[in-house]
């Protein structure tokens, strides 16, 4: 019986392991689409995704370049944002997901200049996230001063 739980225990381990990293590639996918989406994936936009990710999930600079690739990997292979706005709802409370919602406006700002892809690009990830547009706007600005 004690071999069994062991067993149990482990596996749950395994699996919220397995979900964190999914987490993690989910919101570097979603900076990721926020910095490629007007066409010009700048330096600036790099150097503060990378910031970010380190500072979020407690990364070093090598395991937030790697993860960096992954995200890209997996952004270019899907089909759409649904999958990863999908994984962050069912994980993320609404204060972590303002706390997305304002990493993804860094990254948009970046460069000092709002696109209008880009500003369409955070309406809409911002009603996949069934964020309140209130929470939105705030994101916005914090990010934005």
């Amino acid at each position: 019986m004690l071999k069994l739980f062991k067993k149990y225990i482990e596996e749950k381990n395994k699996d919220n392991e397995n979900r964190d990293e999914k987490l993690k590639t989910a919101v570097s996918a979603l900076l990721l689409e926020a910095a490629y989406y007007d066409d010009e994936f700048s330096e600036e936009e790099k150097i503060r995704i990378i910031k970010l990710i380190k500072n979020r999930f407690s990364l070093n600079d090598t395991e937030a370049e790697e993860l960096i690739e992954i995200a890209d990997r997996a952004r270019n292979n899907s089909v759409d944002l649904w999958h990863f706005t999908d994984l962050i709802n069912k994980n993320y409370s609404d204060d972590e997901k303002t706390v997305l919602m304002e990493m993804l406006w860094e990254t948009v700002y970046a460069d000092d200049v709002l696109d209008r892809h880009e500003d369409y690009l955070m309406h809409i990830l911002s009603r996949l996230l069934k964020m309140d547009p209130k929470a939105m706007i705030a994101a916005k600005l914090k990010a934005k001063s």
